[in-house]
């Protein structure tokens, strides 16, 4: 049984004879895409348009500035192979910084198909500081589709997107996973299937990192699978190595203006088995990823430093940044010693929403989620009256994501952050202001 079988054998369609036969015919018309493209890792001058089919083929990407397609530039053909899962990201070079770009993808020939499904658009990174917005959030569940958020999130009109992990729950249910590397692959599938997150990916470019459900829940570097669950997850969301020759190496950063640059942590692969204990000698990202977090710290020039987690960093517990305190704490120490100051972190994996800021730290931590999951008070009753009474209490009856603004006004940068929740309201704001 081939992947798009399997995949519609796990919904349930492929007793409907009549569509069986539509999915014969159009199979037999390559390329077919099994889902919209979408833009991931965008800079001043590049982007990774991400394409996936239901068989092997060859296409291209079409791609203009500006509204028509006089000007239109077709990339190099990409073959599409079972090796990656029919899937490919495939660079587009030579861009202009801040400039609104259409794409489409076309046969190796370079005939465009159907524009209602294979077109798309981004915007390239701003080299100069402007005002922006940026939307992030966490933990998307395939059996909590349609991930109607996503429409929330498009109609802010965001730069872009951070998705801070549990892109799949590929161990949920439990009674069905195999730690497989066409298992992970249909997993992906299901959540990619969900109408929604295809429109917003096709329109708003995105930064992904991995948590734990993409291989198995609260697995740390021991863990047998992490090949193939690293594999099936770059080949749905795609990375841009810092260094192109090491694709297991998932941390990396971008800037997005001279006013803002982001860490995008990967606090899995390289984790010890965490304690709750004072952690002596654990790690959680690993000797060379926390030395390259310090020197990109200590380094950059921006206003604003964003660490992106997909753990919370001012939490307990074995899963959290609190099961490895000495070397949270060697962070803290370093970020303070070297005076590094609006070091803000981003993070999720709560399936609830807070301001977890610590004055003892001096960071500036935004927790959010989920997009589509379990809610907190659904995995722990107590959890709204045990949080309520501190500020920037959880949001934990609604799906929520983050929208942060970056303004210049008068010599200063102003951060404004707002959960909003799954009725368009916001549950919860707060402004940081920097001189600059």
């Amino acid at each position: 049984m081939n992947l798009r079988r399997r995949f519609l054998a796990r919904l349930g369609l492929l007793s409907l004879t009549p569509f069986a036969w539509w999915l014969r015919s159009v199979q037999a018309a390559a390329p077919w895409l099994s889902f919209r493209p979408a833009a991931f890792e965008v800079t001043t001058d590049s982007v990774l348009i991400w394409v996936c089919c239901d068989a092997e083929a060859t296409l291209r990407v079409q791609y203009a500035a500006g509204e028509g397609w006089g000007e239109a530039t077709l990339s190099e053909p990409v073959t599409l192979a079972s090796g990656t899962g029919y899937t490919a990201a495939i660079p587009l070079k030579g861009l202009q910084p801040d400039r609104q770009y259409r794409y489409r993808i076309t046969d190796s020939d370079g005939k465009p198909r159907d524009a209602d499904f294979t077109n798309g658009s981004f915007r390239t990174a701003p080299a100069a500081v402007r005002d922006f917005a940026f939307v992030f959030s966490g933990d998307t569940h395939a059996r909590h589709r349609p991930f109607k958020l996503f429409e929330l999130m498009a109609e802010k009109k965001p730069d872009f997107f951070v998705h801070l992990g549990d892109t799949v729950y590929a161990d949920s249910p439990r009674s069905q996973f195999r730690a497989e590397l066409d298992y992970y692959r249909i997993k992906h599938r299901e959540v990619r299937s969900d109408t929604y997150l295809q429109k917003f990916l096709a329109a708003i470019p995105t930064f992904a990192m991995w948590d734990d459900h993409e291989v198995e829940n609260d697995f740390t570097s021991l863990h047998p699978a992490i090949p193939i669950g690293r594999q099936a997850f770059r080949e749905f969301w795609p990375v841009r190595n810092e260094k192109d020759d090491n694709a297991t190496v998932l941390y990396r950063r971008f800037k997005w203006s001279p006013a803002c640059e982001f860490f995008m942590l990967d606090t899995r692969q390289y984790r010890d088995q965490g304690g709750y204990g004072p952690g002596l000698g654990l790690t959680l990202l690993g000797a060379r990823q926390l030395l390259w977090l310090k020197a990109g710290l200590k380094a950059s020039t921006a206003t604003f430093k964003f660490i992106c987690t997909s753990v919370p960093f001012h939490q307990g517990g074995v899963d959290k940044w609190g099961g490895f305190k000495v070397e949270r704490q060697a962070l803290v120490d370093f970020i303070r010693q070297e005076g590094i100051r609006n070091v803000v972190i981003l993070s999720a994996d709560l399936h609830a929403a807070g301001d977890l800021s610590d004055d003892k730290t001096g960071l500036t931590e935004f927790l959010v989620g989920p997009i589509a999951a379990p809610l907190q008070p659904v995995l722990a009753p107590n959890s709204r009256t045990r949080e309520t009474a501190r500020p920037g209490s959880y949001v934990g009856d609604e799906y929520n994501f983050g929208l942060i603004r970056i303004a210049q006004r008068e010599g200063k940068t102003v951060l404004r952050h707002e959960v909003v929740d799954a009725q368009g309201k916001v549950r919860y704001s707060r402004e940081i202001v920097v001189a600059v």
